[in-house]
């Protein structure tokens, strides 16, 4: 799958060709595997998050957390169901360290991945997506809201055009869901859940760093990422000292194992400073034009 013409939801796109121009796409993309709070992220088919929602079963049982969810969520983490439909020989979920390709977090990205054109540590010619419509849909309902001027007619035209192909329901301007987990982000039950979508739509495409950055809520970044739950999905096949205790929002009062993929690495606490908003500007820059200056906190 070389060519993207004639593909109505891609408005730009680069060509690869064998022998010209490649790419390693698809091995850049196994480096990332979803986390416990992107997976947590994709509502419940009633449209409630999980935190809301009656029908959401809990993640005590691994395959229970696509139960009664957003269809993207199975369409982008690997269900043990269709492991073999992506050639997957091993026990899912496969954790890195257990035998052959794993992953980190426990939650196996499968968005991009085809088997048919598996290129793993080949030549790709894999063409890459630079703007497609999904993205356009949600940067318009997105404008619109930090305007204030969003309508129910916006949102039947961008977000639940998005939600519509996967059969979710709409989103209802009067009926908008208050998530507790984000009540102190400083923005309204609206805002929330549109970047929602926008983190559910466009996941591993590369736009969460910036978006973060864009909505001032770098403090997102300084938190621990963790994994499939360890107590009851894969606790017999791991090494026990890459898991962290977290108390459960589902299981007030208890104590709830989680993998850390972060346990013992460079990461185990990062950082985000203000500085981080902005990039450097370049000494190059800053050599041709010396009145430029620098952004507070490279000096």
């Amino acid at each position: 799958m070389g060519d993207l013409t004639g593909v109505d939801e891609v408005m730009y796109w680069r060509r690869y060709k064998s022998g010209l121009v490649v790419n390693s796409f698809q091995i850049y993309l196994w480096m990332y595997d979803a986390t416990k709070s992107m997976v947590e992220e994709y509502l419940c088919t009633d449209g409630l998050p999980i935190t809301l929602s009656p029908i959401y079963k809990g993640d005590a049982v691994y395959e229970d957390i696509f139960e009664n969810r957003d269809p993207r969520l199975r369409q982008t983490v690997l269900h043990p169901a269709d492991a073999a439909s992506y050639s997957w020989g091993a026990t899912v979920p496969l954790l890195l360290g257990v035998s052959g390709s794993g992953s980190l977090t426990g939650y196996q990205t499968i968005k991009f991945f085809n088997q048919q054109i598996n290129l793993l540590g080949h030549d790709g010619y894999t063409p890459c997506i630079i703007l497609r419509f999904g993205e356009v849909l949600l940067n318009y309902a997105e404008a619109k809201a930090e305007l204030g001027t969003l309508t129910q007619a916006d949102l039947d035209k961008s977000i639940n055009k998005l939600r519509a192909r996967v059969g979710m329901p709409n989103m209802n301007l009067s009926n908008i869901p208050v998530d507790p987990r984000y009540t102190s982000d400083g923005v309204s039950p609206l805002i929330v859940e549109i970047r929602r979508e926008r983190r559910v739509e466009l996941f591993s495409e590369g736009f969460r760093y910036d978006d973060l950055r864009r909505w001032k809520q770098g403090a997102k970044l300084t938190k621990k990422d963790y994994g499939i739950r360890w107590d009851a999905a894969y606790k017999a096949k791991y090494d026990p000292t890459n898991k962290c205790s977290l108390k459960s929002e589902n299981y007030p009062g208890t104590t709830i194992n989680y993998i850390c993929p972060n346990k013992g690495g460079n990461f185990e606490n990062p950082v985000f400073e203000q500085k981080h908003y902005l990039w450097p500007i370049p000494v190059s820059a800053r050599s041709e034009n010396p009145a430029l200056g620098q952004n507070p906190g490279w000096q």
